[in-house]
């Protein structure tokens, strides 16, 4: 997602407030609804996964990766992967088939 410039809202679902972002491509490709893929407080799995995104081409963003300043870097506050909507069965496949199944978000499929 190279220099995308994000946009951070709430998308509205039946069951509440569920939380996504609109990422616009520099590149003239249009806006793109990302979807949470994975939310963890594990650092390592969080590379872990962003390493195999990267490997698989598939674009993705970390967000509320700086909340430790606020949280005084305890590790409280949970980080979160987005992939776009277009590539999120791509992503949960791919990590469904690397034996992280137990960590994607269910729901909001």
């Amino acid at each position: 997602m190279g220099g995308a410039k994000l946009c951070y809202r709430l998308l509205p679902r039946a069951a509440g407030w569920v939380s996504g972002a609109v990422c616009v491509d520099d590149n003239g490709g249009g806006a793109k609804t990302l979807r949470e893929l994975v939310r963890t407080n594990d650092a390592v799995l969080i590379s872990a996964i962003e390493a195999l995104l990267d490997g698989a081409g598939i674009a993705h963003l970390v967000v509320d990766q700086n909340m430790s300043v606020l949280e005084g870097s305890i590790g409280i506050f949970p980080r979160r992967i987005l992939v776009g909507e277009d590539e999120l069965a791509a992503a949960r496949r791919l990590l469904t088939e690397a034996g992280f199944e137990k960590e994607l978000r269910q729901g909001d499929l």
